[in-house]
């Protein structure tokens, strides 16, 4: 059996897993993970110089890092603090949540375009064009309307803005293609700066 055959069983029975198989694989892949973090973290703080009294000793060996520390500012740096008395949800919580979805939704996009055939490695710019076209706009046009009537408008309008332009800049690259022939890879590519 060759190399290719029996990596399409593997695959072909990850499709065919039941959903608690799913659930123990993802749960495998996050403590490997989390594993592999705390690795890096130590062999980095074992390339790093600092002061004994600021060492971290496991097994007998000193690290700058440790591992929990590192992986308990990741998670307070995303989430707040929730076991501190004064936590809400309009803190850092929101800002993850605020970036996060830019991030989702520019996931999004390169997803679709895959499912369509199409290479788009332009999202970044498409979503910093989109984005600041958004901002001009509803700028401008805040000053003719305001109140819960602007809210009610604007946000639409900042949405269609946004998508509009975006879209705008990333039919460049689909022009290119159609009429240049051009690598769509290397035109999304260098758009995004």
């Amino acid at each position: 059996m060759s190399p290719a055959d029996r990596a399409r069983r593997v695959l072909e029975r990850l499709v065919a897993a039941s959903a608690v198989e799913r659930i123990l694989i993802s749960s495998a892949a996050l403590v490997l993970s989390i594993f592999l973090g705390a690795v890096l973290v130590l062999i980095a703080g074992r390339m790093t110089t600092c002061t004994a009294s600021e060492a971290v000793y496991y097994l007998g060996t000193g690290f700058c890092y440790d591992p929990v520390v590192v992986f308990d500012r990741l998670f307070l740096g995303a989430l707040g603090d929730p076991f501190s008395g004064g936590w809400s949800p309009d803190g850092q919580f929101s800002v993850t949540l605020r970036e996060t979805t830019l991030l989702l939704f520019t996931g999004l996009s390169v997803a679709l375009a895959f499912r369509a055939g199409i290479f788009n490695i332009g999202t970044q710019g498409q979503m910093v064009v989109g984005g600041l076209a958004t901002a001009l706009l509803v700028l401008w046009a805040s000053s003719l309307v305001s109140g819960l009537i602007g809210t009610v408008v604007l946000i639409p309008f900042g949405v269609a803005v946004g998508a509009v332009f975006g879209g705008l800049y990333g039919a460049i690259p689909g022009l290119l293609k159609a009429y240049a022939d051009a690598n769509e890879v290397i035109t999304t590519i260098m758009l995004n700066f």
